[in-house]
Parts: structure tokens; sequence; C-alpha cells
């Protein structure tokens, strides 16, 4: 990618996510979540059709969490595959059309998102 590419597309996912107002700022001066946020800012930045994210709301206040799981079902999103590893069952139900959970070394679940009781009794069989 070209420096001149490399800048616009900058500024497109810098304004996409919101983070524009700390722009300027050295990332060891932006807080916990706003380092979230730019980590996934600087992941976009090549456009890949596959994104890997180890507990993206992590470090989020609440309203930021909600504002970032919206985002990440926008359409910035379409046509790209996310891999999200999280425990919350709540977000994984939020943004995921298929869940592989793992209990142990063990896939104890792979299909669409199921209600967290029926998951619970799931991996307790299978213990």
């Amino acid at each position: 990618m070209s420096p001149a590419c490399a800048r616009a597309r900058a500024g497109e996912v810098i304004e996409e996510m919101g983070i524009g107002e700390w722009r300027r700022r050295s990332f060891s001066e932006l807080s916990t979540g706003i380092r979230q946020k730019a980590a996934i800012a600087r992941a976009l930045l090549h456009d890949p059709p596959l994104l890997i994210m180890d507990e993206p709301t992590r470090s989020l206040d609440p309203p930021s969490a909600a504002r970032l799981r919206s985002w990440l079902k926008g359409p910035v999103f379409k046509g790209r595959t996310m891999l999200i590893a999280t425990h919350n069952p709540a977000e994984a139900a939020d943004l995921a059309e298929r869940w592989l959970v793992l209990k142990k070394p063990r896939l104890a679940w792979n299909g669409p998102p199921v209600e967290d009781e029926k998951l619970f009794m799931m991996m307790e069989e299978q213990r």
C-alpha cells in the first residue's frame, strides 16, 4: 500500500471507528478502550477478508462495547469472516452466525448460536 493510500485509508478507518478526536495522540497516551478501537482500526487498514479478534470489547465500558458490537455488524464488515474469541455468551449471540465452543481440548459445539442453558447442559454432558 502506498503511503498516500495508507494515509487515506487510515483516515477512513479512524472516522468509521469514531476515534478521530484522538488521531494526533501517541498510542501510549490513549485509554485502554481507545487503544482497543485503534488496534481494530489498524487491523482494517489493509482491508483483510478475515479478522481474528480476541475479546474485542475487553476494557470497554458497556456503551462503548455496544457501539463496537453494532459497528462489527455494520457495512464495514459485510463480506468478511470474523473469528471472535469471547467468554461472553451474550456478545457471541449478538455477533455470530455460527459458534465453535471449546470445552477443555474438545469441541463442545459447532453450529448456530444456542440458548445459554442448552449450551451449559451440552457442555456438562461431555464431562
